[in-house]
C-alpha cells in the first residue's frame, strides 16, 4: 500500500541480507521464536542471533534498530493516518499486527478517497440507471399480457 501510494519502495533492498537489515532498522529485530522457526536462518543471522551484513548494503554499520522509521522512510506522505496505517500494518510480530477486520475500521481506510469513489460511483449508478427507466419506455405488453397483469 506504501509503495502504491508513493510511487517508491519502502525497503529497496540490493538483496536479501539488505532487505531485512531495513526491516530491522525500519520496524525491529524478529522476535527470537520466529529467528528459530526460519528455514533460512543460519543464511541470515550467526550463532548469537544477529544479523549478518549483505556484503553489498548500503546502510551504515552499527545503525540501531528502529533508527530510521518508517515515518521516516514515508516523509513525502504528510498524513499521520496513512503512516499510522501502515506502520500497524507492519508490525512484524503477527499476534500483535493489524488484523483485516481492524485494518478496514481505520481511519486511514474509513475516510480514504478511494472509498469516496466507490460510494460515488454507486450513486451515479443510480442516477444513471433512474434517467435510463426514464429514457427507456417498456415495450407495450401484448392483449393476453395485459390480461394476465
Amino acid at each position: 500500500m506504501a509503495e502504491l501510494v508513493t510511487g517508491r519502495p519502502l525497503f529497496p533492498a540490493v538483496d536479501e541480507q539488505e532487505l531485512l537489515e531495513l526491516l530491522r532498522i525500519r520496524i525491529g529485530m524478529p522476535p527470537e521464536e520466529m529467528i528459530n522457526k526460519a528455514k533460512k536462518r543460519k543464511l541470515f543471522f550467526n550463532h548469537n542471533k544477529q544479523l549478518i551484513r549483505s556484503k553489498k548494503s548500503r546502510i551504515p554499520p552499527g545503525a540501531a534498530d528502529r533508527s530510521d522509521t518508517i515515518r521516516n522512510a514515508l516523509y513525502s506522505e504528510y498524513d499521520p493516518d496513512f503512516i499510522d496505517f501502515i506502520e500497524k500494518c507492519l508490525v512484524i510480530d503477527p499476534k500483535l499486527r493489524f488484523k483485516p477486520d481492524q485494518a478496514l475500521r481505520h481511519n486511514w481506510i474509513t475516510r480514504s478517497k478511494l472509498q469516496s469513489v466507490f460510494k460515488e460511483n454507486q450513486m451515479i449508478n443510480k442516477f444513471i440507471l433512474k434517467d435510463l427507466e426514464d429514457v427507456i419506455k417498456p415495450l407495450p405488453m401484448n392483449k393476453r399480457e395485459r390480461q394476465t397483469a
